[in-house]
């Protein structure tokens, strides 16, 4: 486990972030651990938390009605993206 202190972090967060996609990042804080930044599949994987599942997934789960219900989505294309905003 990497360790860098709070005043590290805030100066570069940028090298916690490449760090913490590697190995979880303990931050300390006065010298005492403070906080932990892992990456997410490392979240995951302590959570129990499965892979990213469809709508359809989920509510199949719930009510096995779901499971019989047909519908298509049309495919998106690169048109389909939001309109760039200008504020």
């Amino acid at each position: 486990m990497n360790v860098i202190t709070s005043r590290e972090f805030y100066q570069n967060t940028g090298k916690a972030y490449k760090l913490a996609k590697i190995d979880p990042v303990l931050i300390t804080k006065y010298g005492k651990p403070d906080v932990v930044v892992l990456n997410y599949a490392e979240y995951q994987r302590l959570n129990n938390i499965s892979p990213t599942r469809s709508l359809y997934d989920v509510f199949a789960a719930t009510n096995p009605q779901v499971a019989e219900i047909e519908f298509e989505l049309p495919e998106r294309t690169l048109d389909d993206q939001r309109p760039d905003v200008e504020f």
